[in-house]
């Protein structure tokens, strides 16, 4: 097999953010949860055939809850790259900028599992995709750049879905606000010491500069009269 044929799944990293609910009640029940989606690397890059960056886009992810027994996704999701339109006459459709789109569908009651967490405030921070065609590594060695011949279709299969949790972080940051308090007491507590210290051993060596200058100053005086 030839190295030009040798090709792996890319993976790609986003930070997520602003997430925003919603619940279907009904036959199928596609509750939904969305993010917005952004690089903090600004090195990473997903340079499409026009020339583009979809790191450098604006990006949302769209994760749907599947109910159990339906079959109509075959795949986890895809990603689109939807090109910047100035929109309609009548005004349905407003003009957008580049963009793109994640579009994931997971089990419902794993879905149920995300909006819980994120009611709890211990949500995602982060999602990693895995697209298994239509993209590959550039040259970069740490794989941050990424080429997608998007030429014949704006869209790429994803094989794999990973969300971060902010769980063990949070419990961190907590953690770290109850030791504060006393931290601070002890810091300003040491600060005091070592002012009160300063101030004595100033006091003390004033006398000793003082004392022999003013038994001068007065020996002197009665020798000028």
């Amino acid at each position: 097999m030839a190295a030009d044929d040798l090709k792996f799944p890319v993976s790609i990293n986003f930070t997520v953010s602003n997430p925003s609910v919603f619940v279907s009640y009904g036959e199928r029940n596609l509750s939904k949860i969305r993010y917005d989606l952004r690089s903090d690397r600004f090195r990473d890059s997903v340079k499409i055939a026009g020339g583009g960056d979809i790191m450098r886009m604006p990006g949302s992810l769209h994760i749907t809850g599947i109910p159990e027994g339906d079959d109509a996704w075959e795949r986890v999701g895809s990603i689109y790259f939807i090109p910047a339109s100035s929109g309609s006459r009548d005004g349905v459709i407003s003009p957008s900028d580049d963009h793109f789109s994640v579009e994931c569908g997971i089990p419902l009651v794993e879905l149920k599992e995300i909006i819980a967490a994120e009611r709890a405030s211990k949500g995602a921070s982060s999602v990693r995709i895995t697209v298994s065609e239509g993209m590959e590594y550039g040259w970069a060695p740490d794989g941050s750049q990424i080429e997608w011949d998007n030429g014949d279709r704006n869209w790429a299969p994803i094989s794999e879905l990973s969300l971060d949790f902010l769980e063990a972080r949070k419990e961190e940051h907590e953690k770290a606000d109850d030791m504060a308090p006393d931290q601070s007491l002890r810091s300003m507590t040491e600060v005091r010491s070592s002012i009160d210290s300063l101030a004595r051993l100033v006091a003390v060596r004033s006398q000793w500069v003082i004392g022999p200058l003013l038994f001068i100053a007065v020996w002197l005086a009665i020798q000028l009269r």
